[in-house]
């Protein structure tokens, strides 16, 4: 795969659960997902072809949002995601409550302007963002964290993990 992270999220969407090794060369900014700079190209597809590699193996997010549309008719949406799935309240003003389930039980409710569902990936992507602590991508575990802007005397969100 040519290109940044952006371009190996995309990637991962697109095979699924297939669990396809993805060799990402980083022709983007950060490259924080990828494995090797465009000058290590060669030789990085070059240990690939002798067999001189490691995988790393990430963990995804499985979401299905229902809305309160669905009672009227409407499917449920479906999303896998490497990195995070972020729920926003969209033009509305109001808060949203969202109830999470995970493991088919029921987890926690927030009420809240939006939620964001990280794998240990994406935790560390908002780690970089904010300098707050991550997880290591390797683990097997999610940790959620609802935004609460309209309280800013609280600290920016409240987090749970999920494991």
């Amino acid at each position: 795969m040519l290109g940044g992270d952006g371009t190996m999220l995309g990637i991962a969407r697109l095979v699924g659960k297939r669990e396809t090794p993805i060799l990402g060369i980083n022709l983007g900014g950060l490259g924080f997902l990828t494995e090797a700079g465009s000058d290590e190209a060669e030789q990085a597809l070059a240990r690939v072809i002798d067999g001189d590699y490691e995988t790393e193996r990430r963990i995804t997010l499985e979401a299905e949002v229902i809305s309160n549309g669905a009672r009227k008719g409407q499917a449920p949406q479906h999303f896998r995601a490497l990195n995070d799935v972020v729920l926003n309240k969209g033009p509305l003003g109001r808060m949203m409550q969202l109830e999470v389930v995970a493991h088919g039980e029921p987890f926690c409710t927030y009420r809240s302007d939006g939620l964001i569902i990280s794998t240990p990936t994406g935790s560390t992507a908002y780690a970089l963002l904010r300098w707050r602590s991550h997880s290591v991508p390797e683990s097997r575990c999610a940790g959620a964290r609802a935004d609460l802007p309209a309280y800013p005397e609280q600290p920016a969100g409240r987090a749970a993990r999920l494991v």
